[in-house]
């Protein structure tokens, strides 16, 4: 069996200062460990984490190009890197930039 897991935004270290929107909230780690549990205990393909992003997730697949585009902006997530926090994200900018240039 094959399963896609799509986590949100996880409250980790890899999202500090990341800005999220009125539709999409930062879940914890335990949530995403859950749904990978279960994904092995009863397989589906699809296991979205939470499962309020699978209802999202259908709904801008449905919707015409244009109209994704502009919900995109008007929930402002075609500027989320430019209100990205760069100060909160240091630590972690610094450490993978580190990790990436060990020999």
């Amino acid at each position: 069996e094959v399963s896609c897991v799509m986590p949100g935004p996880v409250n980790t270290e890899l999202t500090v200062g990341i800005p999220t929107g009125p539709l999409i909230r930062n879940i914890e780690p335990q949530a995403v460990a859950d749904a990978i549990v279960a994904a092995v205990s009863r397989p589906r393909f699809d296991v979205y984490v939470p499962r309020s992003l699978a209802g999202l997730t259908l709904l801008g697949n449905l919707m015409p190009r244009r109209a994704r585009d502009g919900l995109a902006r008007l929930l402002k997530a075609d500027t989320a890197v430019q209100r990205t926090d760069w100060a909160a994200r240091r630590a972690y900018e610094d450490r993978a930039a580190r990790e990436t240039h060990v020999s």
